[in-house]
C-alpha cells in the first residue's frame, strides 16, 4: 500500500510530500480527521518514505524495510494502540515510547512511533509525552492521530505539524467498492452514505450480513408502529436481528452499542428518503434504492413535521448510546416517541 492507495486526501498527501522532498519532516505530527478516513495508512507510508532504502518523497514498496513496515514487524517502526477496558494510552506506555526512542535506529534511518487515538491517552500519559514533544530526540518521528484536536492538551497540538483529513467523498467510496470489491451497485451507494464519508467504516460495512435484515425490520416496525405495542415490536427486533430476547443479556455489550448505532443511522437514511419522495419526488436519488416501493407505501403516512420529529429523537438517542444508557432503553424510547407522534 502505497500513498497512492490513500483515497481523497490529496492535499493530506501533497503536504507530507513536500516535506520528504524538500527534507523539512517536522520531529511531530498529527494527523486529525474522522476514523477510517487513511490517517493510519498515511502513517504507515510515511514511516515507510523516511525509511525506504531508495530516496524518494514515495516509498518504493518493494525493499526490505517497506516490506518490514508493512507487515509490522520494523524494530524502529512501532505503534501504540488504546488498550484495557477503559481502552485507553497509559502513562507506562509513554514511559516505555520514551525509554525506546532515546536508543540508536537499529536498522533504519528513522525510529518512527505512531500513536493511534492519542486523544485516548491519560492526562499523566499525555504530560508524558509532552517531555518527549519539546525535546525529540534527533533520529526520530511521533506520529499522532487523532478525531479530535480538542481532545488532546493544547500544549501537545502546538508541537506538532497538523495535517487534516476530511471525510472521503460519497461517490469516491461507492467506486472504490463496486471495483475493488465487487459490491452491488446499489448495495455500495446505500453503504457509501451510511458510512458518512469514513471508507474504514464502508469495508466493515460491505461484510455485514445483517444490513438487509436490519433494514427489512426497520421497514417492518415501522409499517406496524401506528397499530401494535412497541415492547412487542422491540422485542421482535432483538430477537430476530441480534438473536436475542434482551438487548444485553448473553452478548458482548458493546458489539450490541454498535449495532443498534448502525440502526439508528439507516433508520435516519429511511425518513431523509422519506422526506425526499415527499418533497421531490423521482427528482433526487434516494439512498435506498433497493426499498424504494417500501418507502413510497409511508410517504403518506407521516408529514414533514413528525419527521423532523423523528430525526431529532434519533440524534437524542445516538448520545444515549454514546452516554452507554441500555440499549433495550433506547429502542423502547425511540418507538414509544415515534409512536406517540403518529398517534398525535
Amino acid at each position: 500500500m502505497s500513498f497512492n492507495d490513500i483515497i481523497g486526501q490529496k492535499i493530506a498527501v501533497k503536504l507530507l510530500q513536500n516535506s520528504l522532498k524538500h527534507g523539512r519532516v517536522p520531529h511531530s505530527y498529527l494527523f486529525i480527521g474522522p476514523r477510517g478516513v487513511g490517517k493510519r495508512l498515511a502513517a504507515i507510508n510515511l514511516a515507510k518514505a523516511l525509511n525506504c532504502d531508495g530516496a524518494s518523497e514515495i516509498p518504493c514498496d518493494s525493499c526490505v524495510c517497506c516490506k518490514k513496515i508493512d507487515a509490522s514487524i520494523h524494530p524502529d517502526v512501532k505503534y501504540i494502540y488504546p488498550t484495557g477496558p477503559s481502552l485507553s494510552i497509559t502513562i507506562d506506555n509513554i514511559r516505555e515510547l520514551r525509554t525506546q526512542i532515546s536508543f540508536k535506529t537499529y536498522e533504519g534511518k528513522k525510529k518512527v512511533y505512531i500513536i493511534v487515538e492519542a486523544e485516548n491517552m491519560t492526562i499523566q500519559a499525555a504530560n508524558c509525552l509532552l517531555k518527549t514533544l519539546e525535546e525529540p530526540p534527533e533520529n526520530s518521528v511521533l506520529i499522532l492521530t487523532s478525531t479530535d484536536s480538542h481532545l488532546l492538551l493544547r500544549t501537545i497540538v502546538s508541537r506538532c505539524q497538523a495535517v487534516p483529513f476530511n471525510r472521503i467523498e460519497l461517490h469516491r467510496i461507492e467506486s472504490f467498492l463496486v471495483e475493488h470489491h465487487g459490491v452491488d451497485k446499489s448495495l455500495a451507494h446505500f453503504i457509501a452514505n451510511l458510512s458518512q464519508g469514513s471508507l474504514g467504516e464502508a469495508l466493515e460495512l460491505k461484510d455485514d450480513a445483517q444490513i438487509p435484515l436490519v433494514k427489512g425490520k426497520l421497514m417492518d416496525m415501522l409499517s406496524r408502529l401506528k397499530n401494535e405495542d412497541v415492547l412487542t415490536l422491540v422485542g421482535e427486533f432483538n430477537k430476530e436481528v441480534f438473536n436475542n430476547d434482551n438487548g444485553e443479556r448473553g452478548r458482548d455489550v458493546s458489539e450490541y452499542r454498535n449495532k443498534l448505532h448502525m440502526s439508528l443511522d439507516m433508520l435516519t437514511t429511511c425518513f431523509r428518503d422519506i422526506t425526499i419522495l415527499k418533497q421531490a419526488g423521482e427528482q433526487v436519488p434516494l439512498i435506498n434504492l433497493d426499498i424504494r416501493e417500501d418507502l413510497k407505501q409511508l410517504e403518506n403516512k407521516f408529514s414533514l413535521s413528525q419527521i423532523e420529529e423523528f430525526l431529532n429523537t434519533i440524534t437524542d438517542m445516538k448520545m444515549y448510546v454514546r452516554n452507554n444508557v441500555s440499549p433495550q432503553l433506547i429502542l423502547e424510547r425511540l418507538f414509544l416517541d415515534i409512536q406517540g407522534n403518529v398517534d398525535a
